[in-house]
């Protein structure tokens, strides 16, 4: 019958729990490290677009209900939204900057891409990630408020002049 050497065996299990709580801790670090780089990144407003807007580089209207990039042109003042990925694509192509923390820390001054539309060159303080969602066809509460007002009123005036 074979011998177990218990003192051995206590000390390799006590090993292989001390890594695994290390790997826990440091699981944990990476976790709550990720958290708070998220969590430092500007407030995302939602913006309404026209339902006709088409992206002028990839053709495809803009993704609504998530995450997309306004980029203005500084010059014409022009805005453009950009998908995730056709956004990054651009960023990839013209700098070392691969994500959305790097590029709120990046120098507001220097130019990070070229606008693929006006060719100027496009700066961090001209980006902004925001949620796009398509303007309603119909009408809001007080544009509808405001027809039947109007409507009541000419019906009132109609039945005056008679």
């Amino acid at each position: 019958m074979e011998r177990i050497d218990f003192n051995k065996a206590v000390t390799r299990k006590a090993r292989e729990m001390e890594n695994f709580y290390k790997r826990k801790t440091r699981d944990l670090k990476a976790k709550y490290a990720k958290q708070n780089r998220l969590a430092n990144l500007p407030r995302i407003k939602t913006v309404y677009i026209n339902s006709s807007y088409i992206n002028p580089v990839s053709l495809f209207p803009v993704p609504s209900g998530i995450v997309v990039y306004k980029v203005r042109d500084p010059k014409t003042g022009r805005i453009d939204y950009y998908a995730k990925n056709t956004f990054w694509k651009l960023m990839i192509k013209a700098s070392n900057i691969k994500n959305n923390h790097n590029l709120m820390m990046a120098s507001p001054r220097r130019a990070l891409f070229p606008n693929p539309v006006t060719r100027v060159g496009i700066t961090t303080r001209n980006i902004q990630r925001v949620i796009a969602k398509p303007k309603p066809k119909t009408p809001t509460r007080s544009a509808a408020a405001r027809r039947i007002q109007s409507a009541f009123r000419k019906r009132v005036a109609a039945r005056k002049s008679h």
